[in-house]
């Protein structure tokens, strides 16, 4: 299981023991959002790669991995993510991995990641900024890459039967370290998963 109070409780340790890492970018999600508030567009889009490049997700020697790469690969495929973006919000103030299935956002994800193929670090950290609340982020270095929709599907199967929800947000919550409040929309089951995965990983490879 990699979902436990104890995976939680490790993966703080290690990410405030690292610089860059030590934060849940609580106050990055007022900026998310607020971005996203008019829609997936040019701008919205040029904001989300300087983001991109932020959290290091597209480093390396496999192109594109440039900004200016990156942000032209991205515009052709934008009107499609967009309309994959509205159909599955639908109403819903913030779609939650919670009520939703891996069919239900495999379109967002397919599109996100022929920007950058290949490459799941980038496809969840995109996904990530387009829905926090429905995208897990995967990284080499504090979790694991694997299939991601492998991936989402145990990660969701696993919160569905944990039963420890209440105590692990609460934990969460009271790591985080920010200027302002928790935001409304904090994707606590994403960002609980994601820690928790650091923190097994990290036990186990004995750090």
């Amino acid at each position: 299981m990699i979902l436990t109070l104890d995976n939680l409780r490790a993966g703080i340790r290690w990410r405030s023991g690292r610089t860059g890492w030590s934060g849940l970018y609580n106050e990055g999600y007022y900026d998310i959002y607020e971005k996203r508030a008019n829609g997936l567009t040019r701008e919205w889009w040029d904001v989300t790669v300087d983001r991109l490049a932020q959290w290091t997700a597209f480093r390396g020697r496999k192109r594109p991995n440039t900004k200016a790469a990156i942000r032209r690969s991205g515009r052709h495929v934008l009107n499609e993510i967009s309309e994959a973006y509205l159909c599955l919000k639908n109403g819903v103030e913030e779609p939650s991995i919670s009520e939703l299935d891996w069919e239900d956002v495999e379109p967002v994800f397919d599109l996100v990641r022929s920007i950058k193929p290949k490459s799941f670090v980038f496809a969840s950290k995109a996904g990530h900024f387009i829905l926090p609340k429905a995208f897990i982020i995967v990284d080499n270095l504090a979790t694991q890459v694997f299939d991601y929709e492998f991936y989402w599907r145990g990660m969701k199967d696993e919160w569905m039967r944990f039963g420890q929800k209440e105590e692990g947000i609460k934990t969460l919550r009271e790591s985080i370290r920010s200027n302002q409040p928790v935001h409304s929309n904090f994707p606590f089951e994403t960002r609980l998963m994601e820690v928790c995965h650091t923190g097994y990983k990290h036990r186990h490879d004995g750090e």
